[in-house]
C-alpha cells in the first residue's frame, strides 16, 4: 500500500483493454443490425447459438464477420449471452430511438406536413391504423419525405375513435399539442 503497488493497479489496465474490445464488438453489433434493419431482413432464426443452420441473419452476419476480424473470432468463441436476443432487442431500441429522434428533428424542421393514416385488419381481425408523416423540407432543395409512425390497434373504427388515437400517438411522440374548442379542434407544432 505504501509503495502504489496495489492488485487494484495491475488488473486495471486488463479490465480497461476488455472494456475496450467489448466496445468494438459492440460497434460491430450495431453495425449488423442496422444493415439488417435497412435492407428490412428479420435478425432472428429458430435458435440462438453461433454455428447453427437455423440461427437467423443476425447471427449469420456474425459468423461472417468472424471469420476474417479477430476481435469477433476471440467475441464469438466466448458464450453467446452478448449475441442473443435481449442485445438485439436493445439494439433494435437504440437504433429506433435514435431514427425517431432524426425524423423527429426533420418535422419540427419542416413548413409543411400532413398525417396519413389508414386501417386494415390484421390476420386476427384486429384493426390495424397505420400513421405516416409526409413533411416538406427546405433545405437547399426542396424534399418531400414521408416517414412510417407505426402501427395503431384500433378497438373501433370511428372517426372519433381514430382522431383519439391519432392524437395520442402524436402527443405520445411530444409532436403536436391539441386544444379542442367549441367543436373546433387547433392542432400546433410544439
Amino acid at each position: 500500500m505504501r509503495t502504489g503497488e496495489t492488485i487494484d493497479k495491475q488488473e486495471m489496465p486488463l479490465l480497461e483493454a476488455e472494456k475496450l474490445r467489448w466496445k468494438v464488438v459492440l460497434t460491430r453489433l450495431t453495425a449488423i443490425a442496422l444493415s439488417l434493419a435497412v435492407r428490412n431482413l428479420a435478425l432472428r432464426g429458430h435458435t440462438e447459438k453461433l454455428f447453427f443452420q437455423s440461427n437467423g441473419n443476425f447471427f449469420k452476419e456474425v459468423e461472417l464477420m468472424a471469420k476474417s476480424d479477430p476481435i469477433m473470432q476471440k467475441g464469438t468463441s466466448s458464450p453467446t449471452l452478448y449475441f442473443g436476443h435481449h442485445m438485439q432487442n436493445e439494439l433494435t431500441d437504440v437504433l429506433s430511438n435514435k431514427t425517431i429522434s432524426a425524423i423527429m428533428s426533420d418535422i419540427k424542421q419542416s413548413k409543411v406536413l400532413s398525417i396519413i393514416v389508414d386501417c386494415t385488419p390484421d390476420i386476427s381481425h384486429t384493426e390495424q391504423l397505420s400513421v405516416v408523416i409526409r413533411v416538406v423540407l427546405l433545405k437547399g432543395k426542396t424534399h418531400i419525405m414521408e416517414h412510417f409512425m407505426g402501427f395503431l390497434e384500433a378497438d373501433e373504427s370511428t372517426g372519433q375513435h381514430l382522431a383519439c388515437l391519432i392524437q395520442k400517438k402524436l402527443e405520445k411522440l411530444k409532436l403536436l399539442s391539441w386544444t379542442v374548442e367549441d367543436n373546433y379542434m387547433t392542432v400546433e407544432l410544439t
